[in-house]
């Protein structure tokens, strides 16, 4: 469940902080020789909202998804493919809503300019609120 849960986490990210170039090469998963198998660390990911030619997001879920995923229809489609309890993966997800809440304050802290963290901040919110809301 673990990888099922980073992978939503990952998702959930890719959406708030505009990262649309989110295709099948971005994510890679690893096996090492005691048998494990899990993701990669993440790598080449970057709010390309931002970029000029405006990329599409690319990779979507199957139900509920017209470029922001409804998270409950998400986190339900991960536990029907893994063949997953729903129950825990919502409460290990949604505990990332606190986190995307704080998230503005942290880009701010940061020193991110101010109307790039206000054009992420709506995204973070209805995030969150989704999330709290699947409870």
């Amino acid at each position: 469940m673990t990888e099922i849960v980073e992978y939503l986490k990952r998702d959930i990210a890719n959406v708030v902080l505009g990262n649309k170039d989110n295709h099948g090469r971005n994510t890679a998963i690893q096996r090492r020789e005691n048998g494990w198998v899990g993701l990669t660390p993440l790598f080449d990911f970057a709010p390309m909202v931002l970029h000029p030619d405006g990329i599409a997001r690319s990779m979507r879920w199957e139900a509920d998804d017209h470029g922001t995923p409804d998270w409950r229809s998400a986190i339900r489609q991960a536990a029907e493919a893994a063949q997953l309890p729903l129950a825990p993966l919502q409460q290990a997800v949604t505990a990332v809503a606190p986190m995307l809440v704080a998230l503005p304050n942290v880009m701010r802290h940061l020193g991110i300019p101010p109307h790039t963290v206000e054009r992420f901040a709506p995204v973070c919110r209805d995030a969150a609120t989704q999330l709290e809301n699947c409870r």
